[in-house]
């Protein structure tokens, strides 16, 4: 088992960013051990086990009975005093109730002062030593992946395992909790759009501006270290709800402006309500960014290890979305949104008409092939019958 650990900390001394790893501190303790010559107890007609249940009982006692103390029962145990076990010389010394080998003083044992461990650790069941570390980095998982990777492919001895908690076990199950989240708030986010609009072409428009969110979110990783954490994903998490607040912004004033205020749904008329949003939009996610800067400096600071990867990403991921969104969203809704207010297909539906078109002609030249060969199978048939 220790062997085994020295090779995890020898796996771990290899990474720079991991720190003062150590195996579980074992004291020894001194104590007196036994070592019998199995082959001349054997001479003697008895085992090595008899002689341990002997020196057992009278080391450490062995009840014998019971008497009655007023009220109390109290076991009657019989052990050897203190003066015959309290040295080696006592020990030698001890008579044994066996023929040929009545003391520990004969050839047939030898005791020896050794160290031993102080304590045994046990986890459910199963004898334990633990190796620790510290890490310094802004990816354990991978850190400690590595070090799996290597062990799984190294044969263990009959009925050691490995187990790989702390950090790494909590930092895994919370990404898989969170991922979990993003996808129900991607559904909640969804279904409160649909809500307000009504509309499903809009709900997706506005939700097609999220993904902007990964190019200035992974570039900033790239960046920095260029390994997602759980800092990050809770910034992406993040960045989905104030990305689609900006699309919520920009729809909201183009349909204001084409539904209410009456004006035609034309270029210019999504271009002018654009500009209208320009700056509410800048100035949110300006001022949003610019509290962050504090946090992307302070990157090496103690306490700052979650904040400033998350800081990162959302800094990264408003600069994208607000500047691709300002162009992304207009046009999108110019696209996919005329045919709501015009009653007119748009050049998307109607090359979806083109295709579906050319799809239906093709199928009916090709059911009326088939009539047209049955029908001269028919005819072909008769033919041969009236002859």
């Amino acid at each position: 088992m220790r062997d085994i650990a020295e090779v995890i900390k020898s796996e771990f001394v290899k990474n720079p960013d991991v720190k003062n790893p150590q195996i579980q501190k074992e004291v020894l303790v001194p104590e007196f051990r036994i070592y019998a010559d199995k082959s001349q107890l054997a001479n003697y007609k008895f085992s090595a086990s008899e002689l341990a249940e002997e020196l057992e009982q009278g080391l450490l006692g062995a009840q014998v009975g019971q008497i009655q103390l007023g009220p109390v029962r109290t076991n009657v145990v019989v052990r050897y005093d203190a003066v015959s076990k309290g040295n080696a010389y006592a020990l030698r010394d001890l008579s044994l109730p066996f023929a040929g080998v009545d003391s520990l003083s004969g050839g047939a044992t030898d005791i020896r002062l050794e160290g031993g461990r102080n304590k045994f650790s046990h986890e459910g069941g199963k004898r334990t030593l633990t190796v620790t570390a510290n890490y310094q980095g802004s990816d354990i998982v991978g850190a400690v992946e590595q070090v799996k990777t290597v062990m799984d492919n190294r044969q263990l001895p009959l009925g050691l395992s490995l187990s790989y908690e702390g950090t790494y076990q909590s930092s895994k199950e919370n990404t898989t909790r969170l991922t979990i989240m993003f996808g129900i708030g991607l559904l909640l986010i969804f279904a409160i759009l649909y809500h307000a609009f009504k509309s499903f072409r809009l709900t997706l428009l506005i939700m097609l501006n999220i993904p902007t969110v990964a190019i200035g979110g992974v570039a900033a990783v790239y960046l920095t270290g260029g390994v997602i954490n759980i800092a990050h994903t809770v910034g992406f998490i993040a960045l989905a709800g104030i990305v689609s607040r900006n699309g919520i912004i920009l729809v909201s004033r183009c349909i204001q402006m084409t539904k209410e205020e009456g004006k035609p749904f034309t270029p210019e008329t999504i271009r002018d309500a654009t500009l209208d949003r320009v700056v509410p939009v800048l100035m949110t996610a300006l001022v949003a960014a610019i509290a962050l800067i504090p946090l992307m400096l302070a990157g090496k600071e103690p306490c700052k290890e979650l904040l400033n990867p998350l800081a990162n990403v959302i800094f990264g991921g408003l600069m994208s979305s607000t500047i691709i969104s300002l162009f992304l969203t207009p046009a999108l809704f110019y696209l996919f949104v005329k045919p709501v207010f015009t009653n007119q297909p748009s050049r998307i539906d109607l090359y979806m008409r083109k295709i579906k078109r050319s799809s239906l002609d093709k199928l009916s030249d090709v059911v009326t092939g088939i009539k047209g060969r049955f029908k001269r199978g028919k005819t072909d048939v008769l033919d041969k019958d009236k002859v």
